[in-house]
């Protein structure tokens, strides 16, 4: 599963449902393995992003496009 392209999905759904609010950036949060999504979605969609805050992601995630999602990319 691309938790990243759903996430886009939603934000793609919130605005043809709700066209005044304005989902082209946004500001995404994360702690733990939330904070690793943000790091993801970070890397592969930063011009979606107005700012990140990322809390205690355990680890540092690193993009290897030889390892599936979400391990990898």
């Amino acid at each position: 599963m691309r938790y990243d392209l759903l996430l886009l999905a939603i934000l793609d759904e919130v605005s043809l449902r709700c066209p005044a609010i304005d989902t082209s950036k946004v500001l995404l949060t994360g702690f733990s393995g939330g904070g690793q999504f943000v790091h993801r979605f970070t890397y592969l969609h930063p011009e979606r992003l107005l700012a990140v805050n990322v809390g205690a992601p355990g680890s540092v995630t690193y993009l290897d496009d030889n390892r599936p999602w979400a391990d990898g990319y």
